[in-house]
């Protein structure tokens, strides 16, 4: 394990920079992190009413004292602990914006949350929910700092995984919170063990439903492979015609993609493709923002008259999440557009991954495919994967509003997106 040095100063450097617009970074985060200390905490009411872990710091980051669960958690003893400053429970894939986040709550001497990695001394990593609280001597002068901790162990199947994001985290919390009482999941580092009866007589149907249980998906040794395994199908009459939708589940984080096919597809080359990620406000709730839902209806209609394939992925704000997305949304308000709005809350321009969509293919043992796409990086990110894309088909819908134009106008000049912009106008406004 690469530890943080015990001779740094408390949680980063000083002089290092802190994000231009912390305020707003931190309004973006703070109702998914919400979200996750309420399900990390409904898992430890679930279980035994187990009580949260606290751990008490000096102003510097020097343990001053901990529970003796943390203790036995993380596989340390009293002396080694206390008297240490507590980064040097940090590690090599500790991320430094989690870093600078308690680090600028506590330069403000103001409480804080944040969802950190974390190691034990064996090297096991874990998911560290963390509130800290300062505690004063005066109106300007800190004390002492609690933290109360909620520790969530990584099964070792995970461990490998170059990045660990807070996604599993929130799936972790799903298995435990559903794990029988009688089963101590408290106890540090032992795989996740939950009875799955395997003998029950299956109908042959392609379209039964084959659940695998969460408690086993994340303790099942053995592995296929696949990352993301069929469920079910079944038919599904829509107002655009009548689809085959076959689900889909990924065995890390539980995310559900789908797949929307017309016509029998299986084992063909250049099978029509529209790879199109989840957007909640223009699908759901008919934001002008963006162009997502004419998208998503133009392959929809497209697949319906040519045969072809709809890969829905649970991908929101470009893979930034539906919370983010919305932070985005109000910077935007000041006038930046979809790619500045990212940047100025430290998120990514693009965050999403295909991986799903190279398992879906293999399930169905399509060959190659020819991609509904004005998005470049969405094509080189499927070759990446070995995915062969026969060719590109423009995915070009009329702009729905001066938002969504403005929106699009982005996409092709910051993004790179293949949208002659002189064939859009204004007129196409309803």
């Amino acid at each position: 394990m690469t530890c943080v040095n015990e001779s740094q100063e408390f949680l980063s450097d000083p002089n290092e920079t802190r994000a231009d617009d912390d305020s707003m970074r931190h309004g973006g985060l703070k109702v998914v992190k919400g979200s996750i200390r309420r399900r990390a905490q409904s898992a430890h009411n679930f279980i035994n009413g187990a009580p949260l872990n606290e751990i008490k710091t000096d102003d510097h980051g020097v343990v001053l004292d901990v529970t003796p669960h943390f203790l036995e958690f993380t596989g340390y003893n009293v002396d080694e602990m206390v008297g240490r400053k507590c980064n040097f429970l940090q590690g090599k894939q500790t991320d430094r914006n989690d870093v600078m986040e308690l680090r600028s709550a506590i330069e403000r001497k103001k409480p804080t949350s944040v969802v950190i990695l974390n190691y034990c001394k064996n090297g096991a990593p874990f998911w560290n929910i963390l509130t800290i609280t300062p505690h004063f001597l005066s109106s300007d002068v800190v004390d002492f700092y609690t933290g109360q901790v909620i520790n969530i162990p990584i099964p070792e199947q995970l461990r490998s995984r170059p990045r660990l994001c807070v996604d599993d985290a929130l799936a972790l919390l799903s298995v435990y919170a559903t794990i029988p009482p009688s089963i101590d999941y408290l106890k540090p580092f032992d795989p996740i063990h939950v009875e799955v009866n395997d003998e029950i007589d299956r109908p042959s149907s392609p379209s039964v439903y084959k659940h695998q249980n969460y408690g086993k998906r994340f303790s099942d040794s053995s592995s296929s492979g696949e990352h993301h395994y069929f469920v079910a199908e079944t038919g599904l009459p829509t107002a655009k015609g009548r689809f085959r939708m076959r689900a889909y589940r990924n065995d890390e984080t539980g995310a559900e993609p789908l797949a929307m096919i017309c016509g029998e597809i299986e084992g063909r080359e250049d099978v029509i493709v529209r790879v199109h990620d989840q957007c909640v406000t223009s699908e759901v709730f008919g934001s002008l923002r963006c162009d997502c839902k004419e998208q998503l209806d133009f392959a929809l209609e497209f697949i319906q008259a040519q045969e072809g394939m709809v890969l829905y992925l649970p991908q929101e704000g470009r893979g930034i999440g539906l919370a983010n997305k919305v932070a985005a949304y109000a910077a935007q308000e000041s006038g930046m557009d979809t790619v500045d709005a990212n940047r100025v809350l430290g998120l990514p321009d693009d965050a999403r991954t295909y991986e799903s969509v190279k398992d879906i293919l293999e399930n169905l043992n399509i060959k190659s495919i020819r991609l509904l796409t004005n998005n470049p990086r969405k094509i080189k990110c499927l070759e990446e994967l070995g995915i062969k894309v026969s060719e590109r088909l423009e995915c070009i819908v009329a702009p729905n509003s001066k938002y969504s134009m403005g929106y699009v106008s982005a996409k092709a000049s910051r993004m790179g997106h293949m949208i002659d912009m002189s064939t859009l106008s204004s007129a196409n406004f309803s």
